[in-house]
């Protein structure tokens, strides 16, 4: 498949036809009906550009006010012509097409429902843009969840209605730096969005991921949470196509946390925005009965059942390890990579995750290259001072092999010692001592 999200009808059709003439005869090529499957992102922006530039010779995407204020995003009269521009790019790419219309963008770019006029839209009217798209197009879906629960469900039955394929938009979290934040505890997020492509029945689904780093959505392994969401996902995966949870062919265990708990004040980097909803999350997927325990959090052991389970707790600073007991046997131990922090040192709110199953994910793809278990509030000489620290004051950032440089009993030039700096919240470089503001 193909995720089309470029703004203008000519550039679409480009990469549509770059994926036809490249694979077109391969049978893995994803297709509906016969025809390569397209799943658009942002539909509605290229859909309004074209309009607006058919209309009025305005270029729609350099100056997203032809769109807007145009009456072509708020009534069916205006969405016949914008829809054309699907049809221009079939005919430019000399192939038909199967396309996924996304309704995130149909009203106001990523903003959210927003009139062509710029006054708001009413839930409603995207409920009816949708069963008018759904009678155009064999798919229609959505990029986020952005909204109510119930514009979802009501989206989803209008377009089985028109006799379309509903694509349920999928993700764990979502996290931006310009201000929105989807922050669930643990995988919520996750396992609340596939229960509704399940009642909604979806037929196509589109995972949402994007920047890792700046907005915390990507599935493919990554430095947070490794194999953890993406093994995690498979299981969600089954049990859309079979219809009932899968059998567990053996146990798997799955740990997910925020780096630090709530409220704990950052140092020495400012704060973009507090952490929130830090919780410890334990998953098991068994095949029979077991005791959990954590240890050191003794007060949250529980017995989980067969199958899938999830179990939250506070998110209090430490190490995080669980362990799967039968019969006074240990048979599975699982420790986090990352710890959790009162100290952190830089805001970062994605989810942390590890699982029983990320050494033979990676022993797949690596094989005997040493795992990456990077940890930035672990510590890696057990000395007290944690991984971030001596890397960053004393060694190499992201460079592991720099985390044990720093003696904690040294002094500072303002006299204290380095773990007495790291406890406090110091600068061990600073000649004078520093008061950590509330």
């Amino acid at each position: 498949w193909l995720k089309s999200e470029p703004s203008k009808t000519e550039d679409a059709a480009a990469a549509s036809r770059y994926l036809w003439d490249r694979h077109g005869a391969r049978p893995t090529l994803a297709r509906r009906a016969g025809k390569p499957l397209i799943f658009g992102y942002l539909s509605g922006i290229l859909a309004a550009s074209y309009a607006a530039e058919t209309r009025n010779g305005t270029p729609g995407w350099e100056d997203r006010s032809a769109y807007r204020a145009e009456t072509i995003r708020s009534t069916p009269e205006g969405w016949e012509v914008m829809l054309k521009a699907y049809d221009e790019i079939e005919k430019l790419v000399g192939h038909p097409l199967f396309f996924h219309i996304g309704m995130g963008a149909f009203f106001h770019a990523g903003q959210g429902l927003q009139k062509a006029d710029g006054s708001p839209g009413k839930p409603g009217d995207l409920i009816k843009a949708t069963a008018f798209v759904s009678r155009r197009f064999p798919a229609v879906g959505d990029f986020l969840a952005d909204g109510p629960r119930e514009r979802f469900d009501d989206m989803a039955r209008m377009t089985r209605e028109a006799g379309a394929e509903w694509c349920e938009p999928i993700h764990y979290q979502y996290i931006n730096w310009g201000g929105r934040f989807w922050q669930p505890k643990g995988t919520e997020m996750l396992r609340q969005r596939w229960e509704r492509a399940r009642a909604n029945n979806s037929t196509l689904i589109q995972f949402a991921t994007w920047n890792d780093y700046t907005e915390h959505t990507n599935l493919a392994p990554c430095y947070n949470t490794r194999y953890a969401v993406l093994d995690l996902n498979r299981y969600f995966i089954e049990w859309w196509k079979q219809g009932v949870p899968p059998k567990p062919e053996r146990d798997k265990l799955y740990v997910f946390l925020r780096k630090y708990s709530d409220g704990a004040p950052v140092y020495p980097f400012d704060s973009v925005t507090p952490g929130r909803n830090a919780v410890v999350e334990v998953t098991t997927i068994l095949t029979a009965t077991a005791q959990v325990r954590l240890p050191g959090r003794d007060a949250h052991n529980y017995r989980a059942p067969v199958g899938l389970h999830t179990h939250q707790l506070p998110a209090t600073a430490g190490a995080v390890a669980v362990e799967l007991v039968r019969n006074d046997d240990i048979v599975m131990r699982l420790e986090s990579p990352e710890h959790i922090s009162d100290r952190p040192y830089r805001t970062d709110l994605g989810l942390v995750g590890f699982s029983s199953e990320c050494e033979a994910h990676w022993r797949a793809d690596f094989g005997d290259t040493p795992m990456l278990n990077t940890s930035e509030y672990g510590d890696a000489d057990d000395d007290g001072l944690p991984n971030w620290f001596e890397m960053y004051w004393f060694g190499t950032f992201g460079d592991l092999s720099t985390a044990t440089q720093a003696d904690p009993k040294a002094v500072a030039p303002n006299g204290k010692t380095l773990l007495e700096c790291y406890q406090q919240q110091l600068d061990p470089t600073a000649q004078e001592e520093e008061d950590v503001e509330e």
